[in-house]
């Protein structure tokens, strides 16, 4: 890792003191440091899409259920419907009969 030049003259190790001079790090340290930072804020993004398109994925699943459910009801209501429709007929004829 290079050094600066103040560290380069000196002929010193190059190191960054850290907050409030709690210590000193070796800038190939630090540098390191930055890096995986950098390789986890990636995969912290990449995370963060996929949770996004599992979402919508789960969001159309949930809308296909319910989608699913509405037109079972419907073929139900429609399966019924012939049953009520020829004895509402029947019952028609039949009062027709009664009335003349």
């Amino acid at each position: 890792m290079p050094r600066c030049s103040p560290c380069e003259l000196a002929n010193v190790d190059c190191v960054v003191t850290g907050p409030s001079g709690s210590g000193n790090y070796n800038r190939q340290y630090v540098a390191s440091l930055q890096a995986k930072v950098c390789a986890l804020e990636k995969r912290e993004n990449e995370l963060k899409a996929l949770a996004r398109r599992e979402k919508l994925r789960l969001g159309r699943i949930s809308s296909d259920s319910v989608a699913e459910r509405e037109a079972s009801a419907v073929a139900r209501k429609v399966k019924d419907s012939p049953s009520t429709v020829t004895s509402n007929v029947a019952i028609g004829e039949h009062g027709m009969h009664g009335m003349g």
